[in-house]
């Protein structure tokens, strides 16, 4: 169970290469999308071939969808900061906390999804992995439609227009 836990541990580097490294011509965007694209791999094919290949295998690709999901999550964070800061007029500044009330939604119905799959005969792990595929699935597709003004040195480079504009 600790190795699982390791990925979250590094997300202090997780922030600097996203702010850092350009992936498909992006800072943020195209983070998600090749950590999306290499999690929802990773879960395929520990649906597929688990049972085959062992605990170790399970045990692997469970660590690299965690650093995925880590990673993910130290970009979408940084995105809601920053919509926060310069989106105050759109009332963004309140996406910290709608994210906050989700996460704990998640948690509760996570944890009521869990108890299911435990007392039912017709669920089983494999099948919460591929609704977390799915899952994973939608965050790509959300990826590929973010706006592309929400790149860092976009809002920066907008606002110097607009005081420019302004004066």
């Amino acid at each position: 169970m600790g190795i699982i836990a390791i990925p979250w541990s590094l997300k202090i580097f997780y922030g600097f290469m996203s702010d850092n490294i350009t992936v498909f011509n992006s800072k943020r965007r195209g983070h998600i999308l090749m950590n999306c694209a290499c999690c929802i791999t990773t879960i395929g094919m520990m649906i597929v071939f688990g049972q085959q290949l062992g605990k170790n295998f399970i045990t692997f690709c469970i660590f690299i969808s965690q650093m995925n999901m880590a990673y993910n999550d130290t970009v979408t964070d940084a995105l809601t900061c920053q919509a926060a800061k310069f989106g105050v007029k759109d009332g963004n500044e309140n996406l910290n906390a709608i994210s906050y009330l989700f996460q704990g939604i998640g948690a509760i119905v996570g944890a009521f999804i869990s108890m299911q799959v435990k007392e039912s005969k017709h669920f089983n792990p494999y099948s919460c992995f591929g609704v977390y595929m799915l899952l994973q699935f939608f965050f790509f597709v959300s990826a590929l439609m973010m706006n592309k003004d929400m790149e860092p040195g976009e809002i920066e480079e907008k606002e110097q227009e607009s005081i420019q504009a302004a004066a």
